[in-house]
């Protein structure tokens, strides 16, 4: 009965949680077969970690914690991997089926977001793509909610200065290109 009882309750998790989850994988990792790895193995690790954890106080913000550190160590892999002269980093077409303004804008916030550390990405996605309070982002990567808005804001700063020296090297080839 037990294990029914586990099978709806993790069957109710991914109903109300899959989507969500997959886009803040997805953001992070920037991959979208990476995503739906790290999404299947987010519910499991959901499932096994479900007798440890009696008093959740809230489940959303107890599964994006799980998500937010699968997704870190996956990068912190990513990097570890790098180092290594032998092996090349391998890219997935995860634009197959999407619109091409889907794929252009995915590009750009793509391009911005990898200008931020792993915790500010973690951090912009939540708050911004997420829509999560700075209490709840706090709970997801053990901060408090005052300090969560702190590296928001920094993060904040540091996107506003990537965008404006992004649209200052447009300007720039513009003008260059006139000349020509």
């Amino acid at each position: 009965m037990e294990t029914n009882s586990s099978n709806t309750w993790l069957e109710s998790m991914i109903d109300r949680y899959h989507n969500s989850i997959f886009k803040y994988c997805y953001h992070m990792l920037r991959q979208r077969q990476d995503a739906e790895d790290a999404c299947q193995d987010i519910f499991v690790k959901t499932m096994r970690s479900l007798n440890n954890q009696k008093n959740i106080q809230s489940e959303a913000n107890w599964i994006y914690r799980i998500a937010h550190n699968h997704c870190l160590n996956i990068l912190k892999k990513r990097r570890l991997l790098r180092l290594l002269p032998f092996i090349q980093e391998w890219n997935v077409d995860f634009f197959q089926n999407a619109s091409l303004a889907h794929v252009e804008s995915s590009l750009d916030i793509d391009r911005l977001l990898s200008g931020l550390s792993s915790e500010e990405r973690s951090i912009m996605v939540l708050r911004i793509i997420e829509d999560k309070s700075f209490e709840e982002i706090g709970a997801i990567i053990n901060y408090s909610s005052a300090t969560t808005r702190k590296k928001f804001e920094r993060s904040r700063r540091k996107l506003q200065k990537l965008l404006k020296s992004e649209q200052g090297e447009h300007e720039h080839e513009k003008t260059s290109i006139s000349y020509l």
